[in-house]
């Protein structure tokens, strides 16, 4: 059933296809002998940088609409039009994010506009308040000088007029705040509010009439929704970009890290197959990890596997936790493609169900290192007591043969699962698949008999029917793991052969009398150990379930018309 009527190609374009690229895979025997040509000044001034073309592009984006306000201010009838409040439409567009994907964009827009909106009709109240308490004090005297801005005259100070819109001022910068920090969706247009209404009573103490300081709050209302129509043809015009594309991006970014983070699972595991699997690393080795300087009193010093391991793990979860933030945008946002609302759903679902068993293996690192701690196995053999020595040495080589036994069956379902994910890629087009191989005699040579024949049956990551492939084969790895309990059961005294494991009665009663045959201390020894011995081994499974699932559900299921 495991592999009825379907065979896989043992070809290196196959493997290649497997795994996660074609740079992540190195020649096993280590030959590589290509020379290697030493990198230009400006590739290592690249590399230094961390940068990225996405970033870079962000980067000019960003800059784009400061330097489009600053350089139109320069034309003298755009200077006549807004003044001496130019310098805000540079603000404004700076403010604005036009980094951000276009439905974000969009709805921070809005409420934007609508914020400064309503800044300038509680402005234009400021002023009538303004106004009155200047004519209620004293007579109204001519205009003494020019405004801020054309038909804005200004008049001389008033006490009054300055104490009222001192308290306008006090009033709307704490109800924008107290807003704000109840709904911090609305973070953007409280700090629209908050500068159109700080200019605005700046200046509203000085304006003698009504009339003056309607075409200010005018004028005003003009600059700001000058900087947001820059900020705007910028962002939709300038490198556009989209939350779906953010989100698949970051989707096929998650499904390598996976794979990056399968591959340190099974450097972690083959690490404790080694006498010395939990031996403090080199000075060297601490050089490549610089948090763990400090931890030479407080704990013990991680392993480079078990570091790279958990940093694998920490990073899916922070992008996961950033997929999730634009979970919400992706829905909403209308878009030409062939994922709706509830794909992009059973996406995460599924990214998520990965996450769930690879955060456990963290968990069995974190219980090997306990279990390392008690019996000493980080220490220095000078310093582990005489009596406990030959005990804790026993220990070790026990878990040594159980990690053996699960050589095999975890490098199995790693390459499936490798393989899996892969096909995942390329059925939702996040990324490209390798092209055919041309035969050499030209391009336009067809295929001789035999190769037809020789690929009949292949089904490689990418063709239509893979998941169903990865599903006959997990019976595979589930057969392989009995041996594990069965070299669990030998060290226990249980003789029992690797088929042994069908006979379930069998097992539960020589288990049940090895029990009562031991002291407590013992059994809850053992007891644990098998726990853990059961814990590791199902955890695989679990994942190759879970990335099976995940490529029949998310591959054919969704791209059914396609397939």
């Amino acid at each position: 059933m495991a592999t009825s009527g379907v065979k896989e190609r043992p070809s290196p374009r196959a493997q290649s296809r497997d795994g996660p690229s074609e740079d992540a895979i190195k020649d096993e025997n280590g030959e590589d002998n290509a020379p290697m040509s030493k990198p230009s000044i400006f590739s290592r001034l690249w590399v230094k940088s961390k940068l990225n073309l996405g970033m870079l592009m962000m980067m000019v984006k960003g800059a784009l609409p400061p330097t489009i306000s600053l350089a139109i201010y320069e034309s003298t009838s755009v200077a006549e039009i807004y003044s001496t409040l130019g310098y805000l439409v540079a603000i404004m567009s700076v403010l604005s994010f036009a980094i951000l994907p276009r439905s974000k964009f969009i709805q921070t827009m809005l409420l934007n506009i609508i914020g400064v909106c309503v800044g300038a009709a509680v402005a234009l109240l400021e002023i009538y308040c303004s106004v009155q308490a200047r004519v209620h004090t004293t007579p109204a005297p001519s205009p003494s000088s020019k405004g801020p801005s054309p038909g804005a005259a200004v008049s001389q100070y008033n006490s009054s007029a300055s104490a009222v819109c001192a308290i306008w001022l006090f009033f709307n910068i704490y109800l924008v705040n107290t807003l704000r920090a109840s709904r911090p969706q609305l973070q953007f247009p409280a700090i629209m509010y908050s500068i159109f209404a700080n200019v605005a009573s700046v200046y509203a103490p000085s304006f003698p009439n009504m009339a003056a300081g309607t075409s200010f709050a005018k004028q005003l209302l003009e600059v700001f929704l000058t900087g947001f129509a820059i900020a705007t043809g910028v962002s939709l015009i300038i490198f556009p970009t989209t939350v779906r594309m953010t989100f698949f991006k970051q989707s096929a970014g998650f499904i390598q890290l996976v794979q990056g983070t399968l591959k340190a699972q099974i450097a972690y595991f083959q690490s404790l197959e080694k006498a010395d699997m939990f031996a403090r690393p080199s000075e060297a080795e601490r050089e490549e990890h610089p948090s763990q300087k400090k931890t030479r009193a407080a704990k013990p010093v991680l392993s480079p596997e078990t570091q790279n391991l958990k940093t694998a793990i920490t990073g899916l979860e922070e992008l996961q936790g950033k997929i999730y933030a634009d979970l919400a945008f992706a829905k909403r946002e209308m878009a030409w493609g062939k994922l709706d609302a509830g794909d992009i759903s059973e996406m995460l679902k599924a990214m998520q169900g990965i996450l769930i068993p690879l955060t456990g293996m963290s968990s069995a690192a974190d219980i090997f290192g306990r279990i390392a701690e008690k019996w000493g196995w980080t220490e220095e053999d000078a310093t582990i007591e005489p009596s406990k020595k030959e005990e804790a040495q026993e220990h070790k080589s026990q878990w040594n043969e159980i990690m053996k036994s699960l050589h095999d069956p975890f490098e199995a379902v790693t390459n499936k699962m490798n393989a899996g994910l892969q096909h995942t890629l390329y059925t939702l087009e996040l990324a490209k698949p390798p092209k055919k191989q041309k035969e050499k005699g030209g391009r336009n040579s067809k295929k001789s008999i035999e190769d037809v024949e020789a690929e009949a049956g292949i089904v490689e990551p990418g063709d239509p029917g893979y998941g169903k492939y990865l599903e006959q084969n997990l019976n595979e790895f589930y057969e392989k793991r009995k041996s594990t309990l069965a070299v669990y059961c030998r060290q226990k005294g249980i003789q029992v052969d690797d088929n042994a494991t069908k006979k379930i009665a069998a097992m539960k009663s020589k288990l049940h009398l090895q029990c009562e045959a031991q002291d407590d201390q013992t059994h809850q020894r053992n007891k644990r150990q098998l726990y853990l011995v059961l814990y590791v081994s199902d955890l695989p499974l679990v994942s190759m379930f879970i990335s099976i699932r995940t490529t029949c559900s998310l591959g054919p299921g969704v791209y059914v018309s396609l397939c």
